[in-house]
C-alpha cells in the first residue's frame, strides 16, 4: 500500500519537529556553564541567582540596560553580581536614590502665614 499526500505530510511534519528539538537540546546542552550571578537585595533580603550569566559581555549589557532603566525614572534596587568560580563580588549595582512621596513645604508655608501659602497655591494661575 503507498503513501498518501497527508500521511507523508504528518510524516514530514513530525520529523521536522523531533529535528527542532533535537537541535535545541543540542544548544541547551553545548552552552558553557553558568559563571556569574545576580543578587537583589528586595524589601530587605537578598534573593539569590535572580538571574545568571555565562558571559561578561552579557553583565556588561545587563548594566547598561539597568542605566537606561534608571535615567527613564524606574526604580532600581542594590544588587551584587557574584563570580561563581571565585565566590567573591566582582559588581555591585547601586540602588536608585529614594524617592519624596509628598511635598512637605506646603503645610508648613500655611502654619506660618496663610496668605502667603495661598500665593504659592495659586500663583501658577496668574502667571503667563
Amino acid at each position: 500500500m503507498t503513501q498518501t499526500k497527508a500521511q507523508r505530510r504528518k510524516q514530514q511534519k513530525k520529523k521536522s519537529r523531533e529535528k527542532r528539538h533535537k537541535k535545541q537540546r543540542n544548544i541547551i546542552r553545548n552552552l558553557p556553564p553558568a559563571r556569574w550571578r545576580l543578587d537583589v537585595l528586595y524589601q530587605g533580603s537578598w534573593r539569590v541567582g535572580v538571574r545568571q550569566f555565562r558571559k561578561w559581555s552579557a553583565v556588561e549589557k545587563h548594566e547598561e540596560e539597568t542605566e537606561e532603566l534608571r535615567k527613564d525614572g524606574v526604580e532600581i534596587l542594590a544588587g551584587k553580581i557574584y563570580d561563581l568560580q571565585t565566590g567573591e563580588v566582582a559588581k555591585e549595582i547601586a540602588p536608585s536614590p529614594a524617592k519624596v512621596k509628598e511635598k512637605g513645604a506646603l503645610p508648613d508655608k500655611m502654619a506660618d502665614d496663610p496668605a502667603k501659602a495661598k500665593k504659592g497655591l495659586f500663583g501658577f494661575l496668574k502667571r503667563k
